[in-house]
């Protein structure tokens, strides 16, 4: 993408870079290196964390001597800022995450070979979109696989976020330019299959379209439903974990309603929830690896239409590398069914608004379990579904049937709950 073009959409300029390249490095993660026997994925971890880095650039690295960066700049912006880093030639390299063709969080970290204008040292860059939980995440995952290569890995990289950036992500993807409505009800998350399945069921009947609004980051189609509007929400990148607050922060200020998200999480409580029960969590803890804030607490009115499908507690982490026994085991504790990176980080920013201005703004999530966190004495376990099968055909035959049980809810909800 062209600078002209991030301009179009974001107003970025070399003042606004200048303001955002503040930089701070952080420590090589706040837990251990995990081992396939210690981790909750068991054999698959190792398997998993090698599909998201380039493992062979990565060994040749360690050979060769090069150091690696993992930068918290969204990865398009990353040729704009080099200049002002002192970074005189960027090379990206070519990586593919997989062939799907996704409308919605499909932004991953680009990589790139880089010089300093000083220096004829050639050194590797992870760019990754702006956030401490989706950094973190990617380091997590690169200390992993450097982990599998030698004894020596946290000699072989350095860890950068920008906080500046990172508070900004509303302002400079423009999601305060028209996206959202005082009054308006959002919807994130599976937001594409669930209009395509309706469409298809003639489940917009009763919708009346009012807009249709899109830049580079989002996309915000709006419905007249009786006398309230619903506004789905397209995210383009990822909001992975407190990048979710953020946008959940500004659809606050922004004077939406309600927001409704959903998604798709891990199972606690049993094995034979995956692919067959709806979540919809009413409780919400944040854990960085074994601490824990306290609980959060916001409405949520679909389970007041909905009370059986209550899951109680619920518990948001940074990564999925962390989730190891030890987490497990401390997890256990509050008595969570579910997992995931965002819905707390969502809950949280509701939460956080409602107190600072008094406000009543309600939070909804709508989930589906994909995978199953084994406890420490489930080692032997079998887990038919879990990261590196979702996109198997069984799978994703799963996952479209329950898309299509929550759509059902969703919209009888819309239909109880909207005046």
């Amino acid at each position: 993408m062209t600078y002209a073009k991030h301009r179009e959409f974001t107003a970025l300029n070399d003042a606004m870079v200048k303001n955002y390249i503040e930089k701070v490095s952080i420590d090589h993660c706040s837990f251990p290196v995990s081992r396939p026997l210690d981790h909750t994925m068991d054999m698959d971890i190792d398997e998993w964390a090698k599909g998201k880095i380039p493992f062979h650039i990565l060994r040749d690295c360690i050979k060769e001597g090069v150091k690696i960066e993992v930068h918290g700049i969204y990865p398009d912006f990353f040729p704009l800022f080099n200049k002002h880093l002192g970074i005189a030639d960027v090379q990206k390299i070519r990586f593919g995450y997989n062939t799907s063709k996704k409308l919605y969080n499909y932004v991953r970290p680009h990589f790139f070979w880089c010089k300093r204008s000083f220096d004829t040292k050639t050194f590797l860059v992870i760019a990754v979109i702006p956030g401490r939980d989706y950094v973190l995440q990617y380091a997590s995952l690169l200390r992993h696989n450097l982990s599998l290569l030698t004894r020596d890995y946290e000699n072989y990289f350095t860890i950068y976020r920008y906080p500046h950036l990172e508070d900004a992500i509303a302002d400079w993807s423009g999601l305060h330019n028209g996206f959202i409505k005082p009054k308006d009800l959002v919807v994130l998350g599976f937001v594409e299959e669930l209009q395509e399945y309706f469409i298809r069921n003639k489940g917009f009947s009763k919708f009346a379209k009012i807009g249709d609004f899109e830049n580079s980051f989002y996309r915000s189609r709006r419905y007249r439903v009786k006398n309230s509007v619903v506004n789905f929400l397209t995210v383009k990148f990822s909001f992975w974990g407190c990048i979710s607050g953020k946008i959940a922060q500004c659809i606050c200020q922004l004077g939406a309603r309600e927001i409704i998200y959903i998604g798709k999480l891990g199972a606690l409580r049993s094995i034979e929830d995956v692919y067959s029960r709806i979540f919809s969590p009413t409780q919400y803890y944040i854990a960085d690896y074994t601490n824990t804030l306290p609980p959060i607490k916001v409405v949520n009115p679909f389970v007041s239409y909905f009370p059986h499908l209550d899951s109680r507690a619920h518990v948001s982490v940074p990564t999925v590398v962390e989730q190891d026994y030890k987490q497990r085991t401390c997890i256990e504790d509050l008595h969570a069914h579910s997992i995931d990176n965002e819905i707390s980080q969502i809950a949280l920013a509701v939460h956080e608004f409602n107190e600072k201005n008094n406000s009543e703004m309600c939070f909804s999530s709508i989930d589906f379990a994909t995978d199953y966190l084994r406890k420490i004495d489930e080692k032997n376990l079998l887990n038919p579904f879990y990261l590196i099968n979702k996109r198997s055909f069984q799978a994703k035959e799963k996952k479209r049937m329950m898309l299509q049980e929550i759509g059902t809810h969703f919209f009888a909800y819309l239909d109880k709950a909207v005046a």
